[in-house]
């Protein structure tokens, strides 16, 4: 049986050859050689690649190498007529080669016109009396590297089609066909991308060939479109917050599991709202909190809170732990933090870890606060312990606004002010001593003060380090602000000068109080120093009393400095160094204008924040409108959006213009002011070794 079949292959070949010489003859029965007109193919100019935005129309349909839409026995005659040209010497093109190579073998034989003969016959053996080759359109065209991100296509059919299929190869071989009739619109069929992966499911990146044909679902006569695919990236998921909370529902939605010698939510020290969760060791043992909640994880779940780890000792430590077993065992440790031995973090960061790893998990979360070695702080007092606020799990942040209180237009210039000077210590000693305000100048008159002096303290001062030639720009702190506006009330109202409080002062300060009794009273945790002035004229007249700090000297202190004896100013010169403190990083500025008795017709307090660790960025949006490149009353710029990468934080600027926003780590930030009918302004600033930045918005 082998030998018999090895004769009959062998005689079906002889039998092919002798078609052959047969179809070499076919050039005797025609008025003329194959000209140019019969054969376009063989001699077409190569075709350009697809243009960027382009489209491609029937890419290649070989059973079709008229290009008429039907397959005929004329297509098997192209073929024939293709190949005596070849034989007669033509030089054909590689895509007329293509054109012809109907078993797409890469050779263009008798076999091809032959398969054309076999495909005719057997659409007429199942009851089909044409062929119809559909006409393919990609509807978007590859880009400028040639790939294509979407395989939407139309198809042109002709009259007639009963059904049409669609398949696809690539690196797993040909798939399933897939009927799509019901697309159809009349003699036109749109397949659009997404139900084309619908129907064929997804499509790996790289060469994919996309095979359309119609009525017989085993037809080998198809319309092949080829392009290299890339999937298109996938459209973000929409923000989505899982579970939030930020202690304003008291312990509602949480399980307490802190000691019963102070609460778990607190109002004196928070991110936001007017609560915060706290934790801390009247006891070593382990405080905590779970959230009273199982969430299933998604795949681009996060975990986000804002963090301060206050007085801590080394030992003590604050964790976020996961359970997956319903809170029976916490294995797995998200976060950490040990406290630093002393007063740690001014203020909130935000925190951020990553819950993809448990992507289709039901978890639950602990926060918990424990002493893991050595001694501990047993207090429970405002900036002890780890505060933790505005938890949320989702896949984004809402953000929260970051509120310096609403300082008004003068607190706001004195603030650039010092800021200036800070910039600069020796730059201000110059600006000072060549002052030509006549109100400032009769008073270095009245003092002796002579404006080369200024400049040799000032000199002597950095040079020997007691002022920082270069200190960072303080932000404005809303607890700060109300503390120096309301001594400054007091100062009108019980009319005199000084740092503590008199005899019933504004609630919540009681007689006696000091700088940093009040400041702790309105939620500040952190020292304070202060200048207090109850007989300034103006900001700048009030900015030069504390820089230049004119006034009597003090012998005994200290920190008298014989070298400036007898130059009119304060000796030491106390007011000028906390203006240029370099531990400070915060301020609130308290200022009146108006006259009772022997104050005014100016009162003005300044609270300099000394919290530590706390980093700002911040400044001022203003319109110069006097052209003097300098913040000045009546040109700040309110309700312009703050906004830096990285930050828990937003901020709106305040009808001053002025804004902060906290940042957690050295590093580059993008800044970007928008709104307010402002052109939007985006600058990149670098945070480093935890000192404030300064960036304003000048519109």
């Amino acid at each position: 049986m082998i030998g018999r079949r090895k004769t009959a292959r062998l005689l079906r070949v002889q039998q092919l050859e002798n078609r052959w010489l047969l179809a070499s003859d076919v050039g005797f029965c025609l008025p003329s050689p194959p000209s140019e007109r019969e054969v376009p193919g063989l001699f077409a100019q190569p075709q350009a690649p697809l243009a960027a935005g382009g489209s491609a129309t029937n890419p290649a349909a070989p059973y079709d190498p008229s290009g008429a839409g039907w397959v005929t026995p004329l297509d098997a005659l192209q073929v024939l007529i293709y190949l005596v040209a070849v034989q007669r010497g033509e030089s054909p093109t590689a895509e007329a080669q293509a054109q012809f190579d109907v078993n797409r073998d890469g050779a263009v034989t008798p076999l091809d016109a032959l398969q054309v003969i076999s495909e005719i016959g057997q659409a007429q053996r199942s009851g089909f009396s044409a062929i119809n080759v559909p006409q393919v359109t990609l509807l978007q065209g590859a880009g400028d590297d040639g790939v294509v991100d979407d395989l939407s296509v139309q198809l042109s059919l002709l009259p007639g089609v009963q059904t049409v299929y669609v398949a696809v190869a690539g690196a797993d071989g040909l798939s399933s066909p897939e009927e799509i009739t019901l697309l159809r619109e009349g003699n036109s069929l749109a397949l659009s991308h997404e139900e084309l992966l619908a129907r064929l499911g997804p499509i790996a990146d790289g060469p994919v060939e996309l095979q359309f044909w119609t009525d017989d679902p085993q037809r080998l006569a198809r319309t092949h479109l080829t392009v290299a695919y890339q999937a298109p990236e996938p459209p973000p998921r929409p923000d989505r917050i899982l579970w939030s909370e930020g202690a304003e529902n008291g312990t509602r939605n949480v399980i307490d599991r802190t000691h019963s010698a102070y609460p778990l939510i607190q109002s004196a020290v928070r991110a936001a709202g007017h609560r915060a969760f706290h934790l801390a060791h009247s006891s070593p043992a382990l405080n905590g909190f779970e959230i009273d909640r199982t969430i299933r994880v998604e795949e681009d779940t996060q975990l986000y809170f804002m963090s301060r780890l206050g007085w801590a000792a080394t030992g003590q430590v604050a964790e976020v732990q996961l359970s997956t077993n319903g809170g029976a065992s916490w294995p797995h440790t998200l976060y950490s933090q040990a406290g630093s031995g002393y007063s740690g973090e001014g203020a909130f960061a935000l925190r951020q870890v990553d819950l993809s790893a448990f992507s289709g998990q039901d978890i639950r979360l602990r926060f918990i606060y424990q002493v893991k070695s050595g001694s501990y702080y047993p207090q429970t007092d405002p900036g002890f312990g780890w505060y933790v606020d505005n938890i949320q799990i989702g896949n984004y942040v809402e953000k929260i606004i970051y509120d310096i209180g609403n300082p008004t237009a003068y607190q706001q210039q004195y603030l650039e002010y010092i800021n200036r000077a800070r910039a600069d210590a020796l730059a201000e000693a110059r600006r000072l001593a060549n002052l030509t305000d006549r109100q400032i100048t009769a008073v270095y008159t009245s003092f002796g003060i002579a404006p080369r002096d200024i400049v040799f303290q000032y000199t002597q001062q950095v040079n020997s380090g007691e002022i920082a030639r270069r200190a960072p720009p303080l932000s404005f702190n809303a607890a700060l602000l109300e503390a120096a506006q309301l001594h400054t009330q007091a100062l009108y109202t019980n009319r005199f000068q000084g740092h503590n409080s008199s005899a019933k002062p504004p609630a919540p300060f009681r007689s006696g109080y000091g700088p940093r009794e009040r400041a702790s009273a309105l939620g500040y945790v952190g020292g304070v120093a202060e200048n207090v002035y109850s007989h300034s004229r103006s900001v700048a007249y009030g900015h030069a009393a504390f820089a230049v700090d004119w006034g009597g000297e003090s012998p005994g202190h200290p920190d008298y400095n014989p070298l400036f004896a007898g130059q009119g100013m304060q000796n030491p010169a106390g007011h000028r160094l906390n203006l240029h403190n370099d531990r400070a990083n915060e301020i609130g500025i308290g200022v009146i204008n108006a006259t009772n008795g022997p104050v005014g017709p100016q009162l003005v307090t300044q609270d300099f924040g000394l919290a530590g660790n706390s980093t700002f960025i911040t400044g001022v949006v203003f319109e110069d409108l006097n052209g003097n490149r300098f913040y000045d009353i009546g040109e700040g710029r309110p309700d312009v959006r703050v906004d830096v990468d990285g930050s828990g934080y937003y901020a709106i600027s305040a009808s001053s213009g002025g804004y902060s926003v906290p940042v957690s780590a050295d590093g580059r930030y993008t800044v970007t002011f928008s709104g307010a009918g402002f052109e939007t302004y985006t600058v990149t600033s670098q945070v480093s070794a935890g000192r404030n930045v300064k960036v304003d918005y000048l519109v």
